[in-house]
């Protein structure tokens, strides 16, 4: 839900259970972090309100984390309608996590029709850990035709560029694909993912990374965007 009235958006994160999904929601809306896992029964609701620098105005996010155990599909599917937005997450230490991307973007298409998706590489800070390649997920978001952020709940890396640009990249597709002046939703002011993972907190800046192959992401409308790997 897209309520440009009430400057409201409605934003479901989805994924396997365990990737991380209700610490990063917990990091962006209450700025703390709990290290100890709980999984989610259902849904659970937060909301926050950001200021978009390219509109220049304040927009209200209504976030829902959603159950990411299958025995749940039944129930948060319901919350899925009328999303504006998803944020589809995968652990860096979870391989099947990474391979279940698939069938979670399916469920958005089916629930959700044709939303602003923004692919999210959760606990990017355990990557001495990981399950998977930077290259894979990078061939992930580009097959997918997604941007891809890669997140750090623990030490607070792009967990906020992540629903800055996700709210960005919303309304700019809700005004027919048509960025407003300033940086279009193809090149954000996300943090780019360092070589090895961040240390107590520490976050450099840097320009985003758009792989070769990535020119060739043609989205449904004729304007052609990159995918985007921050």
């Amino acid at each position: 839900m897209l309520d440009s009235e009430k400057n409201s958006i409605k934003v479901i994160v989805l994924g396997d259970t365990n990737v991380g999904k209700t610490s990063m929601l917990r990091r962006f809306v209450k700025g703390d972090f709990l290290d100890e896992y709980k999984s989610t029964i259902g849904a659970e609701f937060m909301e926050r309100s950001i200021f978009i620098r390219q509109l220049n105005k304040t927009v209200k996010l209504m976030l829902w984390d959603t159950a990411g155990h299958s025995a749940f599909n039944s129930i948060t599917r319901a919350y899925y309608r009328g999303a504006a937005a998803a944020i589809l997450a995968f652990g860096t230490d979870d391989r099947k996590s990474f391979e279940n991307v698939d069938a979670w973007k399916q469920r958005i298409s089916e629930s959700c029709g044709s939303i602003s998706i923004v692919l999210c590489q959760t606990k990017f800070d355990m990557a001495q850990e990981a399950a998977i390649t930077g290259e894979e997920a990078e061939q992930l978001a580009v097959r997918l035709r997604l941007p891809l952020f890669r997140v750090s709940t623990k030490d607070n890396f792009n967990v906020t560029e992540l629903f800055e640009y996700a709210a960005n990249m919303c309304l700019c597709e809700a005004a027919d694909n048509a960025p407003p002046s300033g940086t279009p939703p193809s090149e954000p002011q996300g943090k780019k993912a360092p070589s090895s993972p961040p240390r107590g907190g520490s976050q450099q800046e840097g320009k985003r990374v758009t792989p070769k192959s990535a020119t060739q992401c043609v989205p449904k409308k004729k304007k052609k965007k990159a995918c985007a790997i921050i």
